[in-house]
């Protein structure tokens, strides 16, 4: 499921006091090093992950030069190799 707003503070609270701390390292080694650059910005920027500041799928569509409809297709295949590559 692909959210389509900014993140509550509970949703931040699960994202950096769970999954992060938990798989900090092999998720940065995974953003880093396995997802392409436009993977890589699109999770970076929906999830707030180097300003914790989460952007919304217009707000990163903005950024990137794209539509929405991109951002969304985009987050949702660089999620789902994630789940792959770090299992929970």
């Amino acid at each position: 499921m692909i959210y389509d707003g900014p993140l509550d503070e509970r949703a931040l609270a699960y994202l950096y006091h769970v999954l992060i701390p938990r798989d900090l390292c092999r998720l940065e080694r995974s953003v880093e090093y396995r997802l392409s650059k436009r993977g890589k910005d699109i999770v970076t920027l929906r999830f707030g992950l180097v300003d914790r500041w989460p952007r919304t799928l217009d707000e990163t569509a903005e950024i990137l030069g794209t539509t929405r409809e991109k951002v969304k297709a985009e987050e949702r295949a660089a999620l789902d190799f994630l789940r792959r590559v770090l299992p929970l």
